[in-house]
């Protein structure tokens, strides 16, 4: 019988690889968003963040809280000075964008959008842009 338990134990099963998580997430001052927002991607979102646990406004469930929905809405032109004062006044101080899964999405040419007179920073890092609005 233990035999049976050991051999049992052998996990064979083929698993699909996560995505690293992108350099711009390492570190990351919360509270924050995570842009490309929404979907399957959610789930990724939520597994990078347990890394340092940063306070995330992403996140994925059985339906989508009206909250949520709301900064998703207001976050579709980001960069732009709608979005930036809906942001901050729901207490996001970092946003993320991941230009690489951004394609299909309103944020598609986000990272090519002006930040000229926002008065937020945007910086590169590794993949991903980061973008402070306080």
């Amino acid at each position: 019988p233990l035999l049976l338990v050991l051999v049992e134990g052998v996990n064979r099963t083929p698993h699909v690889p996560v995505p690293a998580e992108p350099a711009a997430l390492r570190g990351l001052a919360g509270p924050a968003l995570v842009l490309p927002s929404g979907g399957g991607r959610e789930f990724h979102v939520m597994l990078w963040s347990t890394d340092g646990f940063p306070r995330l406004v992403n996140g994925l469930a059985s339906f989508t809280p009206a909250s949520q929905q709301r900064i998703r809405a207001a976050s579709a032109t980001f960069p732009d000075a709608a979005s930036v004062a809906y942001l901050r006044a729901a207490g996001v101080r970092t946003v993320v964008l991941l230009p690489g899964y951004a394609a299909g999405t309103p944020w598609r040419d986000a990272a090519a959008r002006p930040v000229d007179g926002l008065g937020i920073r945007r910086e590169t890092v590794g993949d991903g842009i980061v973008y402070h609005l306080d």
